[in-house]
């Protein structure tokens, strides 16, 4: 009888060990994670920070490219307007034509950017006392707006009656006082340019030099 329950209690023990064995393995075999698919991150809230990745499909991703908008048009920008301290004036030399003595009055943009002059400048002619003893007079306006690079040079000639120069008793002002289109003033030294007092001397347009 002894050697009866010793075998049965021997085979009992090894059914119980066997038993918790498949246990265990069937436990693990639920808690590992399917090898297709890679851990997914979690935030505090418990949503996933993004969907699952098939493992070796990590370098296929493709970029997708967003087309720009269809009938995109570019707006040229037009040049600035040209203002006193962008630019440097002076006289040139005159020469007659026609029975008018022409002046330039010369105009060179010193700024680092286009700029653009457009109709006539004022004048006043000033003698060494501050008083105004002439003016300019507009002549038509006839060509368009004149749009200067860095260091180009526009031009707006002063013409006087050069036939009345000898028996008009001609002055010789000392500051041209400039004033732009735009705004902003600008004071020339006269130089040798004079003019009959009873005269106005006529101011062109703006050209190119």
């Amino acid at each position: 009888m002894r050697g009866r329950g010793g075998v049965a209690a021997v085979l009992l023990l090894a059914f119980i060990f066997l038993a918790t064995g498949l246990l265990r393995r069937d436990a693990n075999s639920r808690r590992r994670p399917d090898p297709q698919l890679s851990v997914t991150p979690r935030s505090r809230g418990g949503a996933p920070w993004w969907p699952p990745v098939p493992r070796g499909s990590e370098g296929s991703a493709t970029t997708t490219t967003v087309p720009a908008p269809a009938g995109t048009t570019t707006t040229a920008v037009a040049a600035r307007v040209c203002r006193a301290f962008d630019l440097h004036i002076r006289l040139g030399s005159g020469d007659g034509l026609g029975g008018t003595y022409y002046t330039p009055l010369i105009f060179t943009n010193g700024s680092s950017s286009d700029c653009t002059l457009k109709g006539h400048p004022t004048v006043s002619f000033f003698d060494r006392m501050g008083r105004v003893i002439g003016r300019a007079t507009p002549s038509p306006l006839i060509d368009p707006a004149v749009t200067l690079g860095p260091g180009e040079v526009a031009v707006a000639r002063i013409g006087v009656g050069s036939q009345s120069l000898a028996d008009c008793g001609p002055v010789t002002p000392a500051i041209l006082r400039v004033v732009l289109p735009s705004g902003g003033a600008v004071s020339v030294a006269a130089g040798a340019f004079r003019f009959c007092p009873g005269q106005h001397p006529g101011i062109h347009q703006f050209q190119y030099g």
